[in-house]
């Protein structure tokens, strides 16, 4: 079975406290990451559409349009908020996709459909945020 998740990241590897973007946006987070040592190296405040796995009994479906859309939704509105928070503090934005894909034969779906709609694409030029792609072998039985 595919499974993904769709997120967006506001991060730095400077000292920086996440909970001041959430303050300024008024959006709670799904995960924010504070640096470390040795490891992680960033501080980052992360947005997530949540996991989604292939049920084709309730046919659900990995499909990134609609998972990258509905992070961007929520975040669209306060695009100029955004824009302050990165100059201000110089942090980066990354819309992340991270897929776990079951190429197994029998399955018609193999691979999910990864693409992002104009709404997605017009938010992120605005932020000047990029697009990373993960994708992974599924375990089987994972």
């Amino acid at each position: 079975m595919n499974r993904g998740e769709v997120y967006f990241l506001l991060s730095t590897p400077e000292d920086f406290d996440p909970d001041i973007i959430t303050a300024q946006l008024g959006i709670e987070p799904t995960g924010i990451v504070r640096r470390a040592e040795p490891r992680p190296r960033m501080n980052a405040w992360r947005l997530s559409s949540g996991t989604v796995q292939d049920d084709p009994d309730n046919n659900t479906f990995v499909d990134i349009y609609p998972m990258a859309r509905s992070v961007i939704d929520r975040l669209a509105p306060r695009a100029d908020t955004i824009n302050v928070l990165m100059n201000q503090y110089g942090l980066a934005a990354r819309l992340q996709v991270v897929l776990y894909i079951s190429w197994d034969g029998d399955d018609i779906r193999s691979a999910p459909p990864i693409g992002f709609d104009e709404a997605t694409v017009a938010f992120l030029a605005k932020v000047g945020a990029y697009i990373d792609v993960d994708s992974y072998k599924a375990q089987v039985g994972a």
